[in-house]
């Protein structure tokens, strides 16, 4: 086995972990998200705000999809933008970003939707 075929067997390596890993995540986030829809539709019905904790969850999957984009970047480099996939790539790069947007509106005081929260 030469240097080359290491390499490329170490990238195969590494491209497979990742799609589980993104796999995984996107399965786990799909039944959080239905979890949280039942707990807010539940609350709503009382007139009680959404738990806290659901925003935390829902940030740290934000968090975990950005790391997986970076990763899988830095794992196909060139190949992420020019390859098979480009289209969902983008597409997770648009998702993160505006899952970040989102965050940072909400953080300086701005609601996602643009009102000024007091």
């Amino acid at each position: 086995i030469s240097f080359s075929d290491e390499v490329a067997s170490a990238r195969f390596s590494a491209k497979m972990a990742i799609n589980v890993f993104s796999f995984s995540l996107t399965l786990l986030n799909a039944v959080f998200v239905a979890v949280k829809a039942h707990l807010n539709l539940e609350r709503a019905k009382e007139g009680q705000p959404e738990d806290e904790w659901l925003d935390v969850v829902d940030r740290c999957f934000t968090i975990l999809f950005c790391i997986e984009v970076v990763v899988r970047v830095a794992v196909l480099r060139r190949a992420f933008f020019a390859r098979e996939g480009i289209y969902w790539n983008f597409f997770d790069v648009v998702l993160c970003l505006s899952s970040l947007l989102v965050w940072i509106l909400d953080c300086g005081g701005v609601a996602a939707t643009g009102v000024v929260m007091c």
